[in-house]
């Protein structure tokens, strides 16, 4: 049979046990936290490079968009000018 002595051995190793446990259990808490912050940061930082490819993207269309318009402003009037030096010539 245990004794009073032998009870109170386990009961303190118990309690040993399930402060190391605790400590374990925070300290893994704790590097969770790091890590879970640490891939926050991350996707906040691909988030705010996406954002700016969004916005460089927006940029460049409208750039084209320029470009385009102006192509055509200058076909146009090229078109215009030698339109009328063909008509000039056979006038």
């Amino acid at each position: 049979m245990a004794t009073k002595a032998d009870l109170q051995a386990l009961e303190q190793a118990t309690k040993a046990d399930l402060q190391a446990l605790e400590q374990a259990t925070k300290a893994d808490l704790q590097a969770l936290e790091q890590a879970t912050r640490a891939d926050l940061a991350a996707v906040h930082e691909v988030m705010a490079t996406k954002a700016d490819l969004r916005e460089s993207e927006l940029r460049m269309t409208i750039r084209l968009g320029g470009i385009v318009a102006i192509a055509a402003a200058l076909v146009i009037a090229i078109q215009g000018f030698l339109l009328a030096l063909i008509q000039g010539a056979f006038a």
